[in-house]
């Protein structure tokens, strides 16, 4: 069966504004977190939290670091 990384899992729910989504990433982040990109995700969500306006987003993934 072919799934996603959890990286690119977490990235595809982060410009969610359900409260859901956001379980869902903190839920995974929580159980792979030590074996998670973080410095990958970051980046990316400094990215997209740029191109969407909204500052918040890295700052949600720094703190379930």
């Amino acid at each position: 069966m072919r799934v996603c990384r959890v990286k690119d899992f977490i990235l595809q729910k982060v410009i969610s504004t359900r409260h859901k989504d956001w379980d869902d990433i903190a839920t995974v982040a929580t159980l792979k977190k030590e074996t998670t990109d973080w410095n990958y995700l970051l980046k990316y969500c400094r990215e997209l939290g740029e191109f969407l306006d909204d500052s918040e987003i890295a700052g949600k993934i720094e703190r379930l670091r």
